[in-house]
């Protein structure tokens, strides 16, 4: 994502996360990709079966917005979502979900994180640095390529949670400082409870006195956005009467992610640092380039790509660990970032109904069945669905040729017949011709 170039510095600032110090790392271009064989993917692995944490990973969908969610989901008993569920709402809005899913290597050899090569969204690259410190030495340095649809992983299933706040904070304070930094870290963490939880009242009206509600908005690409709405269900958007309508998020919520929002929050938050400079642009594609790194595929094991030989923390807690370790904010080294998805929020399992109606709505990232089919399989499979569908018209483009010809020529013979010239001459007497 294009942002300014404070924004882009802002980890390379206090040397962290994964996207920082460029030249140490060993990069394949994205197109160095290995044979592909076409039957080696398993669509879905085994529900029932137990594997080892280090081949698991994960990857964030995006938002759907659902009016008929089901009474029975775990979270779905309030307004809103997170440990700051925002009790100003209307009650009537139709729920914000947040989707994921997670990934199992039927394939792992034992490496745990030596064992793969991370994509860096900033270079468009294959970061290998954890390969060369494989305990084996000869690790198979695959590809962490659940994102892709030529992924070697195999879908273990989707989620959903409506508390999108309290997934926020689970992942921010585990895996997420380990991959960003503590400034990306700070700003993210500080904002996530600023955004709107659940279909509110501003104190905005439009042209003609009705007014004007606010929610998170999905949009495309499985971004978020607040959104303005005219209803109390928060699903009929409000529309712009022009560039002088006073009537803009900005206008309504102010810069909401620096100064704060419905869950009191905000980046004065941000600990060491200061983030009051930022434009409310800027914040905006500072909060989505966070999202960024978990829109391709992420280990359910936290590391951090940048711990190497003992040097990247200056505490105690560095003391006698290993390459890569990930001490985060809540105390703990390489934590499961699935499991604390499981155990610390409101999860339900998503169905095909909620990722089709996500796929309805546009909101979900690219790929988002990866690991389902194999993308050559899938082709192959367009591809004779395309021939079948294209020599379904051609039969049925010829069929309709020959019924009008059949048609017109029944016209014609009849019509002959009936202006041909009657005769009184019996047909019991044999004809004559002279």
């Amino acid at each position: 994502m294009a942002i300014d170039e404070r924004e882009r510095d802002l980890n390379s600032q206090d040397g962290g996360g994964s996207q920082d110090n460029k030249n140490s790392f060993n990069y394949v271009a994205p197109d160095d990709d290995e044979y592909q064989n076409t039957y080696r993917v398993q669509p879905f692995a085994e529900g029932i079966s137990e594997y080892d944490e280090y081949q698991q990973a994960w990857r964030f969908l995006g938002f759907m917005v659902d009016c008929n969610a089901k009474e029975s989901d775990d979270d779905n008993q309030h307004d809103g979502g997170g440990s700051n569920s925002y009790d100003g709402g209307t009650g009537e809005g139709c729920e914000r979900y947040l989707l994921w899913a997670a990934y199992v290597d039927l394939e792992y050899e034992g490496d745990g994180i030596g064992e793969y090569q991370y994509y860096n969204i900033d270079n468009n690259a294959w970061d290998k640095t954890s390969c060369n410190y494989a305990d084996s030495g000869n690790s198979r340095c695959a590809k962490m390529d659940c994102h892709l649809d030529s992924t070697h992983f195999s879908l273990l299933g989707f989620f959903k949670h409506q508390s999108y706040d309290d997934w926020m904070e689970q992942l921010f304070k585990h895996e997420g400082v380990c991959v960003w930094g503590m400034q990306q870290y700070s700003f993210m963490n500080s904002a996530r409870n600023t955004w709107p939880q659940g279909c509110s009242l501003s104190s905005a009206t439009t042209s003609s006195g009705k007014p004007i509600y606010y929610d998170l908005k999905p949009i495309s690409k499985g971004g978020m956005t607040p959104g303005l709405y005219t209803d109390t269900k928060c699903t009929v958007e409000y529309q712009s009467t022009g560039s002088d309508d006073p009537n803009t998020i900005k206008n309504i919520l102010g810069n909401f992610l620096i100064d704060g929002g419905d869950g009191g929050g905000g980046s004065n938050d941000g600990g060491d640092y200061d983030f009051s400079g930022l434009s409310f642009t800027q914040a905006m594609n500072l909060w989505e380039y966070g999202f960024e790194h978990f829109k391709v595929c992420q280990p359910c094991v936290a590391y951090n790509l940048n711990n190497v030989g003992g040097g990247y923390y200056n505490d105690d807690a560095n003391q006698g660990g290993d390459n890569f370790d990930c001490y985060d904010q809540a105390g703990y080294t390489n934590v499961n970032q699935c499991m604390k998805f499981m155990a610390k929020t409101s999860m339900n399992t998503a169905t095909f109904r909620d990722l089709s109606l996500a796929q309805s709505q546009g909101t979900l990232v690219d790929s988002p069945l990866a690991g389902f089919m194999d993308s050559r399989a899938r082709s192959a499979h367009y591809m004779m669905e395309s021939a079948g569908t294209v020599m379904n018209y051609v039969f049925l483009a010829v069929s309709v040729v020959v019924l009008f010809y059949g048609v017109t020529n029944f016209w014609r013979v009849r019509r002959k017949v009936k202006l041909a010239p009657k005769t009184s001459q019996r047909m019991d007497e044999p004809l004559v011709f002279a």
